[in-house]
């Protein structure tokens, strides 16, 4: 938060959220990508009502090849594509969520067992052509 304009916007968006959406969530649920994790969020990482979260609060990457950066400029790109759409904030930012999670998924699973092995002194080297070539394709 900047200055007044940007603590009025945010108290406007919490306003206009389900107290139930707002109550804390479990710290596993922004950052584990887990299948069982996975089922019980419904298709999302966390937000909730008008609120998501972006960047290494919704999904913070192990530091192994350095794509947390990455993975935060492209939720910038995707949620303003999808901000563009005419749906209203709930739909939007469930769209965003949703559109999102495959990739992110993908990357971060990748990013755990790659930063696994190096803990375990296992050579890693670099990605597999197919893997590089969907890092590299972006959004």
């Amino acid at each position: 938060v900047t200055d007044e304009g940007d603590l009025k916007l945010m108290q406007e968006l919490f306003d206009g959220s389900e107290i139930a959406h707002l109550r804390p969530y479990r710290l596993t649920s922004v950052v584990d990508f887990s299948d069982d994790i996975l089922a019980t969020l419904g298709g999302r990482w966390g937000g909730r009502g008008l609120v998501t979260i972006t960047g290494d609060a919704a999904h913070a990457m192990r530091p192994t090849d350095g794509l947390g950066g990455n993975s935060a400029f492209e939720d910038a790109v995707i949620l303003c594509r999808t901000l563009k759409d005419g749906l209203s904030m709930p739909e939007t930012l469930l769209k965003f969520e949703e559109t999102r999670l495959p990739r992110v998924k993908r990357i971060h699973d990748d990013q755990r067992v790659r930063y696994e092995n190096r803990m375990a002194g296992v050579p890693v080297g670099p990605h597999p052509v197919a893997m590089r070539q969907f890092i590299e394709e972006g959004v």
